[in-house]
């Protein structure tokens, strides 16, 4: 049997809150590391993602070339 770290109790304990807590509403995910940022609107009851952006995708990633260019 795998040991359950203490990361995943709060993972789980979290989850169930929200799930308890937000009933009629969506979630919302973000997620951010040292280059990029993505968010993403969950629908619980249906579980699917409704939308999803990132700071990847290629429109997004261009407006930013363009604004840190005309900053120089």
């Amino acid at each position: 049997m795998k040991k359950i770290t203490n990361k995943i109790k709060r993972k789980i304990r979290n989850r169930k809150k929200l799930k308890d807590v937000n009933t009629n509403r969506y979630r919302v995910s973000v997620s951010k590391s040292l280059n990029n940022l993505s968010a993403q609107i969950i629908d619980d009851k249906q579980k699917k993602t409704l939308v999803s952006a990132s700071s990847t995708e290629k429109e997004i990633k261009a407006k930013k070339l363009k604004k840190w260019k005309n900053q120089i």
